[in-house]
């Protein structure tokens, strides 16, 4: 059972501050707890000693955050202009971070969006 906390609560004769990260950050494990119970928002909420309104407003911002965070991002690409005329190389680099991967003709497109993927993570 979770403890409601309010910011700038007193516990034991001091002052409890939450910053917007920390608060994100406990939600985000209240939301996965909530997620794997199989109760109701109803029912995991009166368990929890939290109000419902409040699951709900961070289920669904968890989730647009989330959707947010798979959304289309453009990247930098790279075009090499000293080959020579004569010289046939459809490659692209696509720089991310530090990294940089070059994509040939007849692509993956699977394994190069899992690769962008993963070095976005990374970076």
């Amino acid at each position: 059972m979770y403890e409601r906390i309010h910011l700038n609560q007193k516990i034991d004769g001091g002052v409890f501050f939450l910053n917007y990260k920390e608060n994100e950050l406990m939600w985000r494990e209240r939301v996965a707890d909530f997620n794997s119970s199989g109760l109701t928002k109803v029912e995991w909420c009166a368990n929890n000693n939290l109000k419902v309104t409040a699951l709900r407003y961070w289920v669904n911002k968890l989730r647009d955050a989330e959707k947010s965070n798979n959304a289309q991002e453009w990247y930098q690409l790279e075009i090499a202009e000293n080959k020579p005329n004569n010289a046939v190389d459809n490659t692209i680099v696509v720089h991310i971070g530090n990294f940089k991967v070059e994509v040939a003709e007849g692509f993956d497109k699977t394994v190069f969006i899992s690769t962008v993927r993963a070095l976005q993570e990374i970076c």
